[in-house]
């Protein structure tokens, strides 16, 4: 049984050996494709370049030669700046009614405060009005009393003699 485990067990890493040499192998075709990509890739750069150098060569010697080349350039400029325009005018127009918008706010926010205003004071003109009518009523009682107290030494003096005189002198007389 022994030789069968030992048959296994090299059967296992004649396996796993295999699998390994597949994997390299792989990867070794990989990094050949690799390199040949990179190759034809730097390839096409360098080509890409030298097109890009020419047609800039190109364009220096044109627009040393014809005045006319750069009329296109006038022409993407003033359209620019008709565009730059357009939009200053709608950030102004959205500014004023912005600063429209604002000012209304401000206003109604102000004719609320002096409406608060208003009634707190005519609030307060009532509390003195209605102070004034109790001191008024207090002064008016105060006022009867005073006089009920003047009636009543009036009466308390017509009543009774004044003090030191005699009543009977008075009748002789």
């Amino acid at each position: 049984m022994q030789e069968k485990s030992d048959l296994l067990r090299i059967a296992l890493n004649v396996g796993v050996l295999l699998l390994f040499l597949i994997a390299i192998g792989n990867l070794y075709w990989q990094v050949e494709r690799m390199q040949t990509d990179i190759v034809d890739l730097r390839q096409s750069i360098i080509t890409e370049v030298k097109k890009i150098a020419e047609t800039a060569t190109q364009a220096a010697s044109n627009s040393r030669r014809a005045p006319a080349a750069a009329e296109p350039n006038r022409k993407i400029l003033d359209s620019l700046k008709e565009e730059l325009t357009a939009e200053l005018s709608a950030a102004k127009r959205q500014a004023t009614a912005a600063a429209l918008v604002a000012k209304t706010e401000a206003v109604k926010h102000a004719d609320q405060l002096a409406e608060q205003i208003g009634q707190e004071r005519q609030s307060q003109h009532k509390e003195v009005v209605g102070e004034l009518g109790q001191i008024k009523k207090t002064e008016a009682t105060t006022s009867a009393k005073i006089g009920d107290v003047s009636n009543d030494i009036v009466t308390s003096r017509v009543k009774s003699p004044p003090p030191g005189r005699n009543c009977r002198k008075r009748s002789a007389s």
